[in-house]
């Protein structure tokens, strides 16, 4: 039995290679990811950034990205795509020369993985120029700080670490062989202004379960409630105040949210000096639920400026894997092995003496 799995999977590995994204314009991009990564770490989040030059502004410019498990994209400040990862999910797609220039350009992505680790892949394609395409590679920066010149071109690069190239596509679970329809930005799909929601400490809720302290007692954790008193549809964004929060629960519905009788819809993670939370999927939902962060301050659901377009439709309300949103352990592939030995630097996939 066990030898038919791994056969089978050793299969589905060299199938997903066989298949290749031969017809999609991804250049020399590679799968890379932050280089700091532990096989354990808990939730992560971080920025990934590119600069480059254009000589002069490109009559198109498709900007085709995935991770796993979630991205936020930025193009010279503005607000392009999010997405979260699904198995066989394909390659994102933005047209995106409206919102580059001549001279200094940047990309930025912001990155959250609830297991740690992950994989970001991305490639800007110029179709009818000359100009080089722009993959993802070392030669992108990484920052797990968040710092909002980041987003105004500004602060250096340089001094940031370089990321760490994993592999070309195909890679084991990741293709791609596939990409979405073209995507409207985001900046053109969203209204100006959202719609506001006044956050209350729930003391009900929030005392039924007990979260982790580094003394060893238990605390009660904190849940703050959100209620738009109709059903709203769009993008949510959170926004904190106070030191940097740990990780939190995310429970969205029609109905106020049990945590007892429904997993959470998404995992709440921030960079350290990152203010705000953007979410990876448009949802339609009236109740808000956030569970284990106090610094929550504000609520607010962007919708759309017109009809929204077919590619930016919201996902049904579905559920994280796993007992309050932990993945359980997978049964892995060879190609992930491979991801570890090159983030961690190991011969196999398993931690040695030196680290236990």
């Amino acid at each position: 039995m066990l030898g038919a799995i791994a056969m089978a999977l050793v299969a589905e590995h060299w199938l997903t290679a066989l298949a290749g994204p031969r017809d999609l314009p991804v250049g020399d991009a590679q799968w890379i990811w932050e280089p700091h990564t532990s096989r354990w770490s808990g939730p992560q989040a971080f920025v990934a950034l590119r600069e480059f030059t254009l000589e002069r502004t490109p009559k198109a410019a498709q900007l085709l990205i995935l991770a796993d498990e979630e991205y936020v994209v930025w193009v010279n400040g503005a607000l392009v795509g999010c997405g979260r990862y699904r198995p066989g999910d394909g390659l994102d797609q933005y047209a995106i020369a409206d919102l580059l220039r001549p001279g200094e350009n940047r990309l930025l992505v912001e990155l959250r993985s609830g297991r740690g680790v992950g994989g970001f892949f991305a490639n800007l394609h110029f179709p009818a120029a000359p100009q080089s395409d722009v993959g993802s590679d070392e030669r992108w920066h990484v920052s797990r700080v968040w710092r909002p010149a980041f987003l105004r071109d500004k602060g250096r690069l340089a001094s940031l670490p370089r990321a760490v190239a994993i592999a070309a596509p195909p890679f084991g679970r990741w293709g791609p062989t596939a990409a979405s329809a073209p995507r409207m930005p985001l900046r053109e799909v969203l209204r100006q202004t959202g719609v506001r929601a006044p956050v209350r400490q729930d003391p009900t809720l929030g005392g039924r379960w007990m979260s982790a302290d580094p003394t060893g007692a238990g605390r009660r954790m904190i849940a703050m409630r959100v209620d738009f008193r109709t059903q709203v549809e769009g993008l949510l964004v959170l926004g904190f105040e106070g030191p940097h929060p740990t990780p939190g629960l995310l429970y969205l519905g029609d109905q106020l949210p049990d945590p007892d009788e429904q997993p959470p819809a998404a995992l709440v993670v921030l960079e350290r000096g990152q203010s705000y939370w953007l979410d990876a999927e448009m949802r339609r939902f009236r109740y808000a639920l956030v569970l284990g962060m106090p610094g929550l301050r504000s609520a607010q659901v962007y919708g759309y400026s017109d009809p929204a377009p077919r590619s930016w439709q919201p996902v049904p309300l579905h559920t994280m894997p796993g007992a309050f949103g932990l993945t359980p352990p997978e049964l892995r592939t060879p190609a992930e092995d491979e991801i570890w030995r090159h983030l961690q630097g190991l011969a196999s996939g398993r931690r040695g003496k030196e680290g236990e």
